[in-house]
């Protein structure tokens, strides 16, 4: 008798503590330990619309942090555009950010107030398209 009452409270046990959602993310998804850019600036010739971020500098800042960031070895699908990330979760939190985007042959951009805003499990990337004059 005792062993069935055992039996019926390790199933209960394991049907609680497994089987229901957890307390890491709503939905029960867990968070990861992965580090996500809190922006990616991606650039463009606003002539062609040709995708140009290689090579290009981004600075990024909001007062008490700035980082400048300039081609990275990381590549969307656009064949061979590199993509510029900026302002690293744990580095910098939600906040409101000042990019300015600079690249030889091309007119200086820049855009304020970008948003960075914070997820359950950390920033969510902000994507910003940047169109490049001559």
């Amino acid at each position: 008798m005792k062993l069935n009452y055992f039996l019926v409270f390790f199933v209960a046990l394991n049907i609680l503590g497994c089987g229901g959602k957890n307390d890491t993310e709503p939905g029960g998804l867990d968070c990861t330990t992965s580090v996500y850019p809190g922006i990616a600036v991606y650039v463009f010739d606003q002539e062609t619309d040709s995708p140009i971020s290689c090579g290009a500098t981004v600075v990024i800042g909001n007062g008490s942090f700035t980082e400048t960031v300039t081609e990275v070895n990381l590549y969307d699908g656009f064949e061979g555009n590199c993509i510029n990330f900026g302002a690293l979760e744990g580095m910098v939190g939600k906040g409101s950010y000042t990019v300015i985007v600079s690249k030889v042959g091309y007119q200086d951009y820049v855009a304020t107030d970008v948003e960075v805003v914070e997820g359950y499990c950390g920033v969510i990337t902000t994507d910003v398209e940047v169109y490049l004059s001559k």
